[in-house]
This record gives C-alpha cells, structure tokens and sequence, in this order.
C-alpha cells in the first residue's frame, strides 16, 4: 500500500487538474456565448 500511494495521490491530482481545466474553460465558453448572443 505504501508503494502504491505516491501513485494513488498522482492520479487525483492528475483528475483534479483535468476536471479544474474542463470546468473553467466552460466556464469561458458560456461567457463567449452569452456576450455574443447579446450582441
């Protein structure tokens, strides 16, 4: 177990960082989208 945690934490930090990145560019393509739609 102790082998395998260094590789464990890895992964959600890898997940976390992917998932942080999806959400904000969203985020940016609502904003795109809305401002567009205003226009």
């Amino acid at each position: 177990l102790d082998g395998g945690l260094p590789i464990f934490v890895d992964c959600i930090l890898k997940v976390c960082s992917l998932q942080g990145q999806r959400a904000t560019s969203y985020k940016q393509g609502q904003e795109e989208q809305t401002s567009a739609f205003h226009v």
